[in-house]
């Protein structure tokens, strides 16, 4: 079992792969707002304040980021997963679990939706602090739960 490597930004040809090999759900999803998983990607990082992309050996893995602040003070973080990625999920979601205490401890409240049919995103998620309220709201014709974390969530 490896650990992830993170390093801010993402290339093009991590975008590329990403969108290639992506969970299935998440590429519906994705294209349920986007002509494409490149687009969709492309968007979530021109919103975005701060963005990374995870390694597996040399393998990227995963692009998330952190959205910029809405008026209300609100940040949405965003994950994208491929397959292999799910097939190292205690590095995956160790990982993540770090990335979200940190961003929730300097930026107070995060915010955003998930699907609500991708169950294995929503383990994550509660894995890493968040609470997921199971009253669905739609976003583009699909039930979606929304998420938060704030910062008295945080690890210590």
């Amino acid at each position: 079992m490896g650990s992830i490597r993170i390093v801010p930004g993402v290339s093009g040809s991590d975008v590329h792969h990403v969108s290639d090999h992506v969970r299935q759900l998440e590429r519906e999803d994705f294209l349920r707002m986007y002509e494409s998983v490149d687009e969709g990607i492309a968007h979530c990082c021109s919103v975005s304040e701060q963005v990374y992309t995870g390694y597996l050996d040399d393998t990227p893995i995963a692009i998330f980021g952190i959205s910029y602040p809405t008026p209300e003070k609100l940040r949405a973080p965003w994950l994208l997963l491929t397959e292999e990625a799910t097939e190292h999920p205690v590095p995956v979601a160790r990982t993540a679990r770090k990335v979200a205490d940190q961003w929730v401890k300097l930026e107070g409240k995060l915010y955003n939706l998930v699907p609500s049919d991708d169950e294995d995103a929503i383990k994550l998620l509660r894995f890493c602090g968040f609470t997921v309220h199971e009253k669905p709201q739609p976003q583009n014709g699909h039930p979606c739960y929304p998420f938060e974390r704030e910062g008295a969530n945080a690890c210590v």
